[in-house]
């Protein structure tokens, strides 16, 4: 696992480089809070943990982990991205390195926590949403983590390489 915190406050946007082999998953997230709480799509009353990840299942469909936050209940959902036949889409497993960025989306200082994701600069999307809202990373809510998961079953063969990660700071906050 690769671990770093940092402080919500100026995060402009954070990046990722990496590669994924076949046969394993491996997502780039930033949350906060403790995750734990959270099962496999399920919820958890009053919770500020929130999390945004993007990478690949198993089976290389592109997935993507997002936790909403309603006025008492958080949920937090995997979600296979789709492409442009609704089909699901692929995570690129050629060898190349590629590239995920969460990007601050907020035109009011990063108060309500909206976000856009891209892969290799193109934004990435779920039918009807290009944006996503987590109260849990507004600009205000202290620090994130940021890092990978990566799981693959017993014995299996793990092929992931990290080429660099990168954020930008705003200025002046």
């Amino acid at each position: 696992k690769l671990y770093r915190s940092e402080s919500l406050v100026q995060l402009a946007w954070v990046e990722a480089s990496f590669r994924v082999g076949p046969d394993t998953k491996c997502l780039f997230h930033i949350y906060k809070g403790n995750l734990d709480a959270f099962e496999a799509g399920g919820r958890r009353r009053r919770s500020t943990a929130a999390e945004l990840a993007l990478g690949c299942a198993r089976n290389g469909d592109m997935l993507m982990v997002a936790t909403i936050q309603s006025d008492n209940e958080a949920y937090q959902g995997e979600f296979r991205v789709p492409d442009a036949d609704g089909n699901p889409r692929k995570w690129p497993v050629d060898g190349e390195f590629h590239s995920v960025r969460f990007e601050r989306a907020d035109n009011d200082g990063g108060n309500q926590g909206r976000f856009e994701i891209f892969l290799d600069d193109e934004l990435v999307t779920l039918p009807d949403v290009d944006e996503f809202i987590l109260s849990g990373l507004r600009a205000t809510s202290g620090n994130y983590t940021l890092g990978f998961l990566v799981d693959a079953d017993a014995g299996a063969s793990v092929d992931v390489a990290i080429e660099q990660v990168r954020l930008e700071r705003t200025v002046g906050r």
